[in-house]
């Protein structure tokens, strides 16, 4: 039974819970204030200063806390993580179990785990799914051991490698066992590399999610049901991974891992939330789109307090000259403390002293900053990097006389910009908060004692529920509670500036099944009108009607579906795309309006989403409630009764 099946099951149908939410990419509901937006930003510390926001800074709910994630790999053989090595944790002499969850998006080699030396030979293995087929594998001493059952590619599935005590080495799919070979062979070399072999020949496209590797344990000796929670370290543990914010390995040995090019961390999981969206749970962030966003507030003034500043980074890409953060007078001039990347170099400044970090934060992960100052002397100011000490400088900082607004994406000198996101940034004046090395946040940041400035970037009007988006709200779009078909709100377009915007992303690309669904009330049906738009060129794809309500759905820039079922102006009207297999359905009011096969990856991961327009044009003049993307299930196959009530929100 596919892992999927298993979830559902496990999750149930009853209620307002969505068996299938871990396939939910997108999940816009409408609800909130009247006239509500993204761009008003508060600080929540009791000083509560007045924000001013500069560029199209947005906030949403995409942050570092919670427990559901993943690793993505981009089948580049040049990504990858490495653990320490040789070394004892991945040294097998007897039972052993490795095991994890992935989500393959091609039918391409893709590499899980190789435990050999740089040769390639020798006493270990590598363990991987092979092109096509997508049989899981494992090879050691220069043969192959191969599954007969296939993984479903587009949709998770459990996989674990098994070794017990009478030394059959055993996959399990799903929970179902297949008998590969009997052998004792000691895999001695003790290296780990995650994504491709040791010789880069071969690379993981798509996801990996909670990798766990047990070197003195078979977990499983029968056929079993996969954890519907994430794992943990139990007895025997010696790597737990792809299941942080961060890089991280969560044994008992806590291995540094290397990251190698561009993978990246993704609330994307096997795994279901246990409860809604909460702000006081999850939090959010901020979206800085690195050329001209950043927030200021008013004069602070450091005095010669012990002080705390920290905050939570999510930067994009690779990170040569971006800015942080800082209190700047501007053009240059002292005193000044800011936070900046270099040509290289994390560094943060102030008027008598720099530290150059030795630890450089992660690209495409989040990563916690803290810079404390604990007096003159000996303790200086210490810059944290995920709860480790990158440097420390000692004497005066040269602060005392500065009053400066504070900046946040941008250092207030220069035009160099962050291009990320920014989550719980504090400033606590008059407490030096962490005095050595310490275990980052689990849970958003309050305003403790002494705290200046708390920016949790918990005021958007319009979050995405599936936590992974933050939306910037273009021109008017807005809330409105005056029209709307379910809850307490919907979403509202005024035909000429007004759209929604969202970054970038991942897991809005769709090379399987997938379901894209909402409610629409047109004000009119004049004029191409754009409801759901991905990227500009290239594998785009946008859901758009014209003049006398005639619907379409196109995809890969040039191909379409027209639908038979037209739209009509001031009444609600479902609207569904569907992919099942390699169709391609409209629905309109659960009524399929057009078909068309289509089996090529739809969407790019360059491409921006925007909702209620493309970007610049073709203005959508109405309402949207209920707006739901699933990537990797088709919801709908065959003509259906619309939702009767609000989506289910987990």
């Amino acid at each position: 039974m596919p892992v999927r099946d298993l979830l559902s099951a496990a999750s149930g149908t009853g209620g307002a819970v969505d068996p299938y939410f871990y396939d939910v990419s997108l999940l816009l509901n409408g609800d909130g204030t009247n006239g509500a937006q993204n761009n008003t930003f508060l600080d929540s510390s009791t000083n509560n200063f007045t924000i001013t926001r500069n560029g199209n800074t947005t906030q949403g709910s995409f942050s570092p806390y919670g427990n559901l994630w993943s690793n993505y790999f981009n089948g580049s053989t040049s990504n990858y993580l490495t653990a320490p090595s040789p070394s004892a944790a991945f040294q097998f002499s007897g039972q052993f179990t490795v095991e994890t969850w992935v989500y393959v998006t091609a039918t391409s080699n893709s590499q899980i785990l190789d435990t050999r030396s740089s040769g390639g030979s020798g006493g270990g293995f590598d363990f991987g799914i092979f092109a096509t087929t997508l049989y899981p594998y494992v090879n050691f001493s220069g043969t192959s051991y191969i599954t007969s059952t296939a993984l479903a590619v587009n949709t998770w599935n459990h996989v674990a490698l098994v070794r017990n005590n009478s030394n059959q080495i055993y996959i399990y799919i799903n929970g179902v066992g297949t008998l590969l070979t009997t052998s004792g062979t000691n895999f001695s070399d003790g290296y780990c590399t995650i994504g491709t072999d040791v010789g880069h020949s071969v690379a993981m496209t798509g996801y990996i999610s909670n990798l766990r590797v047990n070197n003195t344990t078979a977990v499983y000796t029968s056929n079993f049901t996969p954890s519907t929670t994430p794992l943990t370290a139990i007895s025997g543990t010696s790597l737990l991974t792809c299941q942080a914010n961060r890089f991280i390995d969560n044994s008992s040995n806590a291995f540094t891992l290397t990251v190698n090019g561009t993978p990246s961390i993704q609330r994307f999981s096997p795994f279901n939330p246990t409860a809604p969206y909460s702000t006081s749970v999850i939090g959010g962030s901020g979206y800085f789109d690195g050329s001209s966003a950043y927030l200021s507030s008013p004069n602070i003034n450091l005095s010669t307090n012990n002080w705390t500043m920290e905050c939570w980074i999510y930067p994009n890409g690779s990170q040569s000259n971006l800015a942080g953060w800082g209190m700047d007078n501007g053009s240059g001039a002292n005193p000044k403390a800011i936070v900046y990347y270099y040509s290289g170099v994390f560094y943060f400044s102030t008027q008598n002293n720099s530290i150059i970090s030795t630890i450089f934060p992660t690209a495409n992960a989040w990563n916690h900053i803290a810079i404390v100052k604990t007096g003159t002397g000996a303790g200086g100011i210490t810059m944290y990097v995920n709860g480790v000490s990158g440097g420390t400088t000692s004497g005066s900082d040269g602060l005392s006389t500065l009053t400066a607004p504070v900046t946040v994406g941008w250092v207030g000198e220069g035009t160099t910009y962050f291009n990320g996101y920014i989550s719980n940034f504090r400033i606590v004046n008059g407490t030096a908060v962490y005095t050595s090395a310490f275990t980052p946040p689990t849970t958003p940041l309050t305003a403790i004692t002494n705290t200046s400035l708390l920016l949790n970037y918990t005021n958007a009007g319009i979050p995405d529920l599936a936590m992974q988006n933050n939306l910037e709200t273009v021109g008017s779009a807005q809330v409105s509670t005056s029209v709307k078909k379910y809850g307490t709100g919907s979403l509202s377009f005024d035909g000429s500036t007004a759209y929604l915007l969202a970054p970038a992303n991942q897991d809005i690309v769709f090379n399987g099944d997938f379901t894209i669904e909402c409610w629409a009330y047109p004000n009119s049906v004049s004029g191409n009108r754009r409801l759901i738009n991905s990227g500009t060129s290239g594998s785009q794809y946008w859901i758009v009607y014209n003049s006398g309500g005639t619907l379409y759905f196109y995809y890969n820039s040039s191909s379409g579906i027209t639908s038979s079922i037209g739209l009509s102006a001031t009444t609600w009207q479902h609207i569904a795309v569907v992919r099942s297999g390699t169709t391609i359905t409209i629905y309109v009011n659960g009524v399929s309006g057009g078909s068309a096969t289509v089996s090529a990856t739809v969407g790019n991961p360059a491409g921006q989403l925007s909702v209620g327009a493309q970007i610049g044009g073709d203005y959508y003049n109405g309402y949207i409630d209920d707006l739901r993307i699933t990537n990797g299930y088709a919801r709908y196959t065959t003509n259906f009764t619309p939702p009767t009530s609000a989506l289910p929100t987990y």
